[in-house]
């Protein structure tokens, strides 16, 4: 169930990345030229939840930067002039470079279970 569940992934995620379809958005923030967006993942009781994070600018559609898998489960998402801090638990989890958020559109962080 777990394996087809995350390879369902479409559209602004990668493969085995999660599925849109049971994304709720939690969080945005702007670092210009970017709109990033944080979503929780609810798949039902079987399945552990994820977050995802997002990044989208004028001419490049959304596109998924992070997957955590179980944990961390990223809470809260904030913008600064050195990138994009992902909080779990109430600290800064995971900064993402600013200056690297283009390159993650291809390759992104992908963690299962903190790892």
């Amino acid at each position: 169930m777990l394996l087809l569940l995350l390879a369902c992934s479409n559209g602004r995620n990668h493969p085995n990345s999660g599925n849109p379809a049971m994304e709720v958005e939690i969080g945005r923030c702007e670092l210009a030229p970017w709109t990033v967006r944080l979503y929780e993942g609810r798949p039902g009781a079987t399945v552990a939840s994820w977050t995802s994070v997002t990044v989208e600018r004028e001419g490049l559609s959304e596109r998924q930067v992070a997957f955590a898998y179980a944990w961390p489960a990223w809470e809260r998402v904030v913008c600064g002039p050195g990138g994009v801090e992902l909080f779990a638990e109430g600290r800064v989890e995971r900064t993402l470079p600013a200056d690297g958020l283009e390159g993650l559109r291809s390759t992104p962080v992908h963690l299962y279970k903190g790892e």
